[in-house]
């Protein structure tokens, strides 16, 4: 298929090594499918299978978390995360997409959300009240999430 205004959609593409069969992504989103503590449920499963059967070449899941939270997407703080997130990235993979995941740490909302690992640009807190104010040491709380 050609697309004249985007001859290259439907090319093979590659971010590094990964070859992506086309160059059509479905970004992460909130779908709010998973349990409260963050691991992966049937219906995750079922509706990342279902994205990836759509056709799209890359297909990332919800945000998930680098720290515990309480959460309705997922969480990546714990190897017991794993097994879960693997199954998922397996049921992307099994319709031809290649997996991806955005790590989303909640910042200075991580306080609103149920995490006491706040973290900000400044002292100042997310709403007024609220009680935990941002590590604002951000150089150094950010070189312990980069891989």
């Amino acid at each position: 298929m050609v697309n004249a205004y985007y001859p290259n959609l439907f090319k093979k593409g590659h971010i590094g090594n990964v070859e992506i069969k086309n160059r059509i992504v479905r970004n992460s989103m909130g779908t709010y499918l998973g349990n409260p503590d963050g691991t992966v449920t049937d219906r995750q499963i079922k509706a990342y299978a279902e994205a990836a059967d759509g056709g799209a070449g890359l297909v990332f899941m919800d945000n998930a978390t680098p720290v515990p939270m309480a959460s309705c997407g997922l969480r990546a703080d714990l190897d017991t995360h794993i097994a879960g997130l693997s199954l998922l990235a397996d049921a992307i993979k099994s319709h031809g997409a290649v997996p991806g995941m955005q790590l989303a740490h909640p910042g200075r909302d991580a306080g609103f959300v149920g995490s006491a690992d706040v973290i900000g640009a400044s002292a100042i807190t997310f709403e007024p009240g609220t009680k935990l104010a941002p590590n604002y040491h951000v150089r150094y709380q950010l070189m312990k999430f980069t891989i």
